[in-house]
């Protein structure tokens, strides 16, 4: 049995699994996605296994839903509890906050596209740091789309194996134009 179709089969018995909510489904599976932060369960992973859940569409939806409230759920906890946690240390020590305060909604776009620091880091630093929560979700509903489209392609592309070599190609120049881009960006960081 080749790659696809055991993929394929994975992907049957993780909706039979899934499934027994019924019509709760998504609603399941959203709040899952966002109370992920919580315990640093990989967004990637979440999104990847919606497309094997909901399709491709359907689990473009869910994923950005979750990945939305993900991120506000992460970004009150950095707010709340954030010098509890010990997260008010880690960003003082990557001067996150000048980056941010100069221009926060283009901070959040640039931060989303260019994975200077991991996603739910973002989350929580700018919670911690106390920036204005309207910009906040504005970049962080713009900055998202890149990224969660390429993870919805690339699971896709694993149910679909004839795609694979395209996302593995997306992929590679995602990291490249990250890495190339991360040097100029921590300048300024």
């Amino acid at each position: 049995m080749g790659l696809g179709p055991a993929l394929n089969m994975f992907g049957v018995e993780l909706q039979k699994i899934f499934m027994g909510a019924g019509i709760y489904t998504p609603f399941l599976f959203i709040a899952l996605y966002a109370l992920r932060p919580l315990v640093l369960f990989p967004a990637s992973i979440m999104t990847i296994t919606s497309v094997f859940l909901f399709g491709v569409y359907g689990g473009f939806i869910v994923s950005y839903v979750g990945e939305m409230l993900s991120a506000v759920v992460a970004f009150f906890v950095g707010k709340y509890f954030g010098k509890e946690l010990g997260l008010a240390d880690k960003v003082k020590q990557t001067k996150i906050g000048n980056y941010f305060h100069s221009n926060t909604f283009i901070s959040v776009i640039v931060l989303r596209l260019v994975p200077v620091f991991p996603f739910d880091f973002v989350n929580y630093a700018s919670g911690v740091i106390n920036i204005k929560f309207k910009p906040y979700i504005y970049g962080t509903l713009l900055g998202v789309l890149p990224g969660l489209s390429a993870y919805i392609f690339l699971g896709f592309s694993i149910m679909n194996t004839e795609y694979l070599l395209y996302a593995i190609i997306l992929f590679v120049i995602l990291i490249v134009g990250g890495n190339y881009s991360k040097k100029y960006l921590k300048k300024g960081v």
